[in-house]
């Protein structure tokens, strides 16, 4: 599968007493397990550039684009701010820099590509901002 292009955040991992699985949002929900700060992270996008950067990025709330923008943010037109860039590479495999070493990018058998330590599973992103 093509990495180049953006990814949004479908499951991320969650301890219940059975074991450590990868859940929806949804899922976490119906659970009963709600963190507005934790649930952020499925509004954030991965995005894999053709220049071997990989930027993570969050929506912010329309209402704050533009007092984030006064403040300086660089917040793009739809209201994405970039919190972390690093390289990622191709070799046969995929890999992207976590810290101060690369990992492989594997997907898993939903075809959910694994990421940040495999915490997150996204899935391509076809919006077009």
């Amino acid at each position: 599968m093509e990495l180049i292009g953006k990814w949004k955040v479908k499951k991320t991992m969650y301890p219940p007493q059975d074991g450590i699985k990868h859940l929806t949002k949804e899922e976490l929900i119906d659970l009963g397990v709600y963190d507005e700060d934790d649930f952020k992270m499925f509004d954030s996008v991965v995005e894999f550039k053709s220049d071997g950067t990989v930027a993570t990025m969050f929506q912010i709330p329309a209402e704050q684009i533009e007092e984030a923008k006064a403040e300086g943010a660089p917040v793009d037109e739809n209201g994405f701010i970039c919190i972390e860039t690093s390289e990622w590479k191709e070799d046969g495999k995929a890999y992207y820099k976590l810290g101060n070493e690369f990992v492989t990018l594997a997907f898993n058998e939903e075809g959910l590509l694994a990421f940040a330590g495999g915490m997150m599973l996204l899935e391509k992103w076809n919006n077009s901002c």
